[in-house]
């Protein structure tokens, strides 16, 4: 294990935080997220995952550095096939493009949560029993063989096991309510569609960890450098999915190597400004593995 100076996890915990808390500020407004607002975002997270990877150089050597890097670009890489399911879920759900943001803007604070939880877990495992990385190495295994299978199946984010427990735990309504995640009706609280769909999105996450996980405890067992470079390339998650045209959908994808390369074409135009504008269906059946 490395030894990590207590300062460099509170530069880490710092540039987070701080970075949470500008890109919330920035967007407070609900607004649709352009390209080119998108694409600026994207350099940012990227700009500040590297130059934390050249402190990582400095400080811990080349080995640490070589490894946050590497598990870095393996866990952007995996993420790519987040933006599918993103896309699937606010298609489903007919989530506002001015709300979207704010649904990911949270969605990424709970995938920090979890993966910190998971990755610990994996750490302690791994430390004390290495050969449960065969165990991790059949899970990815499994996961290939499931990406290679030509069989299609159907995705319901309405029907997902989050949104089921959620509706047990408090009402949903089925209207939004602007960006409002509750609401007062007839004096008693209750969700909007908004949390619903931050239900989802975190249920997907916690299926992707599957794959991701074990992949970077592959990489390092160090808890300081599998959580940081998957922390990176969660946060820049969410720009890169605005980063594409705002008005396309998904039309295949191509599976190389065991990760999901989508291919954006354009397709009806979202926005309701625009003269082609066409609704989202109430429910598409889609490609989900």
């Amino acid at each position: 294990m490395l030894e990590v100076p207590l300062w460099l996890w509170g530069a880490f915990a710092a540039t987070v935080v701080v970075s949470l808390a500008v890109d919330l500020l920035s967007h407070r407004t609900a607004h649709v997220i352009r390209f080119k607002e998108a694409a600026a975002w994207s350099g940012l997270w990227v700009s500040l995952a590297l130059i934390f990877g050249a402190v990582v150089f400095l400080v811990l050597g080349t080995t640490a550095g070589t490894e946050y890097t590497t598990a870095w670009l393996l866990e952007k890489s995996l993420s790519v096939d987040n933006l599918f399911v993103f896309a699937v879920i606010f298609g489903y759900f007919k989530v506002p493009h001015a709300y979207q943001h704010r649904v990911l803007f949270f969605g990424v604070i709970g995938a920090l949560v979890f993966r910190g939880i998971f990755l610990s877990l994996g750490v302690a495992v791994v430390s004390r029993f290495t050969a449960v990385l065969f165990a991790f190495a059949a899970v990815l295994f499994y996961s290939t063989y499931k990406l290679l299978r030509e069989e299609e199946d159907t995705f319901d984010p309405g029907n997902s096991f989050a949104v089921r427990m959620l509706r047990r735990i408090i009402p949903v309504r089925d209207e939004y309510a602007g960006a409002k995640f509750f609401v007062m009706e007839a004096g008693k609280r209750v969700g909007t569609p908004l949390l619903a769909v931050v239900a989802a999105i975190e249920a997907a996450d916690l299926i992707f960890a599957v794959d991701s996980v074990p992949a970077v405890l592959a990489v390092s067992d160090d808890a300081f450098i599998v959580y940081t470079s998957n922390a990176f390339a969660i946060l820049g998650l969410r720009a890169l999915y605005f980063k594409r045209r705002v008005d396309t959908v998904i039309k295949r994808r191509h599976k190389t190597l065991g990760v999901f390369v989508p291919v954006w074409e354009p397709g009806p135009c979202r926005n309701p400004d625009c003269p082609e504008y066409a609704e989202y269906p109430a429910h598409t059946p889609r490609h989900y593995l």
